[in-house]
């Protein structure tokens, strides 16, 4: 089955890199000769659940991220859903 995920690009994936981009000066990360255009970014990450916690890999792929948002959903009255917002700056390829 497809979704629309199918249609974005991924933030573990790379593109072909330039010929006049200046190069990297970060050699301590995998490059796959290409460039990652989400470096520098920032994202919101969704997660299911008042209590959830970002995992691990999600907390060292950006420079800080925080809670911004708990958004609880309701269907005649009652609880159906929470959903907790994170707001994650500057996003970074991971060292090896």
């Amino acid at each position: 089955m497809r979704t629309s995920f199918y249609l974005w690009p991924r933030y573990d994936e790379f593109v072909d890199a330039s010929k006049t981009a200046p190069p990297s000066d970060q050699t301590d990360i995998y490059s796959e000769g290409g460039e990652n255009q989400f470096v520098g970014r920032s994202a919101f990450y969704i997660r299911d659940g008042a209590n959830g916690s970002l995992v691990h890999n999600v907390k060292k792929a950006f420079q800080s991220c925080e809670p911004v948002a708990l958004i609880e959903t309701h269907r005649y009255g009652e609880h159906v859903r929470t959903w907790r917002i994170f707001l994650c700056r500057n996003y970074r390829t991971l060292p090896l």
